[in-house]
């Protein structure tokens, strides 16, 4: 959803009935510096061999692995497979390398890349993330997640206010079992967003709460609503409400910016025909 306009200030209202489900948001000027989902690379990366010398397909990408402090035998890779960049059994660490992103005729930039696993990690199976700016000096963790170790599911990692000419990101990986199992996807280069919220720093039952910039947001429920509030897994759960409920953030400064974009990741389950789901902004604390 794009907006254009030249007024000071913005607020965003979700209207929502029955079972909905938002895992993260965005708001500001979007312009895609990067991106990479991994479609159409099925097969690209390393497949282990009898001997550990693993066969190399990346004809094609414009990213780059290591895997040369893994032991990849038979069965054992790191690869593209289903649209997502996924390593089994690495026993040893191997990298994710993005290609070298020209950042400069940008300010505030921010990355951010989806991070999962399955299986039973342990405590020294682990997914880093990292970057550089300008090809040099030492490699820098992201700042939201960076480090994650043992078993987290899934977790949105991220990066604020980065400036330069140019920008590298690395992620390093190590598990050490059959059924272990680490994925990497979504990776976004982007102008810095004016409101961002993910949901992983809210406590769980919060009807409320403020996003990664400092920007309240809040609910509305009716009596008989049954759910409305943050769950577990890192979402934001209308269930039952059995009436009109709405989800709305505080204003956004919004000087000085244009053709800005709004992006939601929702999803539904078991919806009848009168329930729905209405997005409304409105301007300078307009109607």
């Amino acid at each position: 959803m794009k907006i254009n306009y030249t007024n000071t200030s913005f607020r965003l209202t979700l209207t929502l009935i029955m079972l909905i489900f938002v895992t993260a948001m965005s708001f500001g000027q979007s312009t895609v510096i990067y991106s990479e989902n991994f479609d159409n690379q099925d097969g690209k990366g390393a497949n282990g061999t009898w001997n550990n010398n693993p066969n190399i397909n990346l004809n094609g990408v414009d990213w780059t692995i290591d895997v040369s402090s893994a032991d990849l035998r038979d069965d054992d890779w790191f690869k593209v497979r289903n649209k997502r960049l996924e390593a089994r059994n690495t026993d040893g660490e191997v990298i994710w390398y993005s290609p070298l992103i020209d950042i400069s005729n940008y300010s505030q930039i921010y990355f951010s890349l989806n991070a999962s696993e399955s299986g039973r990690q342990e405590s020294d199976d682990y997914f880093i993330t990292e970057y550089r700016i300008n090809n040099s000096g030492n490699w820098i963790e992201a700042s939201n997640n960076g480090n994650l170790s043992d078993d987290f599911s899934t977790r949105t990692v991220s990066q604020l206010g980065l400036s330069g000419a140019e920008l590298q990101i690395r992620v390093k990986i190590k598990n050490s079992d059959d059924e272990e199992y680490h994925y990497l996807d979504d990776i976004i280069v982007d102008v810095q967003p004016l409101f961002f919220e993910d949901f992983e720093d809210e406590d769980e039952d919060d009807e409320d709460g403020t996003d990664l910039f400092g920007t309240d947001w809040n609910s509305n429920k009716g009596n008989n609503t049954d759910r409305l509030e943050v769950r577990e897994g890192n979402y934001f759960e209308a269930r039952d409400t059995d009436a009109t409920v709405s989800w709305f953030t505080d204003q956004i400064n919004i000087t000085d910016y244009t053709n800005l974009s709004l992006s939601f990741n929702l999803s539904t389950n078991k919806l009848d025909s009168e329930d729905f789901i209405r997005i409304n902004y409105k301007l300078d604390n307009g109607s």
